[in-house]
């Protein structure tokens, strides 16, 4: 369950369901280079990490806190949206179709107008920093009275935006909404240290200095 005052830090689902369109990649032989696929800059365990999914993440979250600078929007971006979402998604990968599967016909029924009587989910009133930067992702786009599925790290959650105040400090800005979520990973809150347990390969050189180095030195093979 999503806390009330505190969400878990997330991707938006659309960013997840781009990666569909990636095919398969490449498996590397013996003593060779594993072949990514293109635009990829990092990659967890079996998953490639694109440059698109870091800079979509960093540039939504310019408009929220324009004070930040661009290295730090991607740091944000890989250490707090896609490292734990990506830890989801490598460790249930069969229960997160499920979950996916469910979360897209549950939208489906809303859209079609055939939702059960009741509003479903749990209401959150917050900023992003009380929702959660993943959360807030999935609403920063909304108007009131608007639904969209989206993805945080471990589960994909159909969101109902019902009021924003529209405050000028975009930080400050406060949301409310239902959520109602579609769990796919056990100890959710745990995403963001068992991401530690995957290796971790910089493929774009350029990006060794927007990993942490608390990350490149815990995850196995970052410091390479």
């Amino acid at each position: 369950m999503i806390p009330k005052r505190s969400a878990p830090l997330l991707l938006a689902l659309g960013l997840g369901l781009a990666l569909l369109g990636l095919g398969v990649w490449c498996r590397a032989r013996a003593g060779e280079a594993r072949a990514w696929p293109a635009g990829t800059v990092l990659a967890v365990g079996e998953r490639p990490i694109l440059a698109a999914e870091v800079d979509a993440i960093a540039a939504a979250l310019e408009s929220a806190e324009p004070r930040y600078a661009e290295p730090m929007r991607r740091r944000l971006a890989l250490t707090k949206v896609l490292f734990p979402l990506v830890a989801g998604e490598l460790e249930a990968p069969r229960e997160r179709e499920r979950a996916r599967a469910r979360a897209v016909e549950r939208m489906a029924l809303l859209q079609a107008g055939q939702e059960p009587e009741g509003e479903p989910g749990l209401e959150l009133e917050g900023n992003w920093l009380e929702l959660g930067i993943t959360l807030w992702l999935g609403l920063a786009a909304l108007e009131p009275g608007q639904s969209a599925l989206h993805e945080v790290p471990g589960a994909f959650v159909l969101l109902r935006l019902l009021d924003r105040d529209r405050n000028p400090q975009r930080p400050l800005e406060r949301f409310r909404l239902r959520a109602l979520e579609f769990p796919y990973a056990v100890d959710r809150a745990g995403l963001d240290e068992r991401v530690f347990d995957y290796h971790l390969e910089i493929v774009d050189p350029q990006y060794r200095r927007l990993v942490p180095l608390l990350w490149q030195h815990r995850m196995p093979g970052g410091s390479r």
